[in-house]
């Protein structure tokens, strides 16, 4: 029984299915450009191309090497050349006096106080 069902639910879905791929198109004038790219015969490969890349010499690992030693030779030479930094005591200069208050201002900060 069960398997009767099953197979008239699959057999419903693939209907269904089939109806909607049928109505399934693209708009109108996206269906006829589909339509005239299909009846149009492709296009060769071939090897004209526009851009020729322009390959350089094959460089190998001990190219590599090669330089990374020179580099850091070089690299060397420079930073014993260079002068170290000497350190400095810091210029601290003492802060100013405070200013002697006048009696307003006085008065202002006391008022400021009461808060």
């Amino acid at each position: 029984m069960e398997t009767k069902g099953k197979a008239a639910r699959e057999q419903r879905i693939k209907q269904e299915a089939e109806a909607k791929l049928a109505l399934a198109k693209a708009p109108e004038r996206m269906q006829k450009d589909l339509e005239r790219r299909s009846n149009l015969p492709p296009k060769p490969l071939g090897d004209d191309y526009t851009f020729k890349p322009k390959i350089g010499k094959a460089v190998t690992a001990e190219m590599f090497k090669e330089l990374h030693e020179k580099f850091a030779e070089d690299l060397m030479n420079k930073k014993s050349q260079m002068s170290l930094t000497k350190p400095q005591e810091p210029n601290i200069s003492k802060s100013r006096p405070r200013p002697v208050h006048s009696e307003g201002v006085d008065e202002a900060e006391a008022a400021l106080d009461r808060f």
